[in-house]
């Protein structure tokens, strides 16, 4: 599979001036537009080389730009060459330029391997003890998980009720957007409040989703979102996880694009159909799959 391509350039970090083992120095890479997790993000390094380079740190990320504090365990001289940027749904190829990496070792210096040592044992009352410690750290996360899990289900409830409304859920959405379309229709014209109509659009979708499929969509992130959809109805997942997923990537789009000032009114149209396609299909493949 082809990803989009993007050049790096390589430099050291302030106060590390050396070019050893472990060493940091900041990645800066540029290319086209690309959504990705920053939460996520991971370098796939090519075969046989799992330690060329390691992120210590992103830095910043944005639709084509990224900035990492990065390390290498590879001993040696780097030609150009490519990693792959991903975070498990994404991804882009980063061109790293050539660099080498040197030994902390003095070739002078003796590197006779260590004595082997002999096995560490633990005595019957230590063994006991770190048992105990791993069935705590164990039971502490089973407890964690169901707490969280009864707190979504409370933001959820919560969501429902403060949105309960006699129509449809379908029928709301469409309420809601005309009602939107109306308030913001002489603001727009004039390229004004395009900030608030996208977030509002957004939340409008969000809305929908709390109210036909019940899951917390105003708290959740698109991957929360995919992920609770595709553990309810696989089917219909496998139907909307694209036009849901354009939608929250163009939403994310849209927000970059304002703040540099680049959006435009047109745009907001197509943020419209992508909307206005996505809530009908769930709707309309909900009632086919029931009949």
């Amino acid at each position: 599979m082809n990803y989009p391509s993007w050049e790096c350039a390589v430099t050291k970090m302030q106060g590390d001036p050396s070019w050893t083992v472990g060493s940091l120095f900041l990645l800066s890479c540029q290319g086209e537009e690309t959504s990705l997790d920053q939460a996520r993000l991971t370098i796939k390094n090519p075969e046989g080389r799992p330690h060329f380079l390691k992120i210590i740190e992103v830095k910043s990320l944005n639709l084509n730009e990224v900035q990492m504090v990065v390390t290498s365990y590879e001993v040696g001289g780097h030609a150009r060459d490519q990693v792959q940027l991903t975070d498990q749904e994404s991804s882009v190829d980063l061109l790293v330029p050539a660099f080498t990496i040197e030994s902390v070792l003095s070739q002078a210096e003796d590197q006779k391997p260590y004595a082997p040592r002999e096995a560490m044992t633990l005595s019957a009352p230590t063994a006991l003890w770190v048992v105990l410690g791993i069935g705590a750290l164990v039971l502490a996360a089973i407890i964690s998980l169901r707490l969280r899990r009864a707190f979504q289900r409370r933001q959820l409830i919560e969501s429902l009720k403060a949105h309960q409304t006699a129509l449809s859920p379908f029928e709301q959405f469409h309420k809601e957007l005309r009602s939107l379309q109306r308030s913001t229709s002489a603001t727009l014209t004039e390229g004004t409040h395009l900030e608030s109509f996208v977030k509002k659009l957004d939340e409008l979708l969000r809305l929908f989703l709390v109210r036909e499929l019940q899951i917390p969509a105003l708290q959740w992130n698109a991957r929360q979102i995919s992920g609770e959809i595709r553990k309810q109805d696989p089917k219909l997942h496998r139907r909307v996880k694209n036009d849901l997923k354009l939608f929250f990537r163009e939403i994310e789009k849209a927000h970059y694009a304002n703040q540099k000032g680049e959006f435009q009114v047109n745009d907001c149209g197509q943020l419209i159909q992508i909307c206005q396609r996505t809530t009908e299909s769930i709707w309309k493949l909900r009632r086919v799959e029931s009949i």
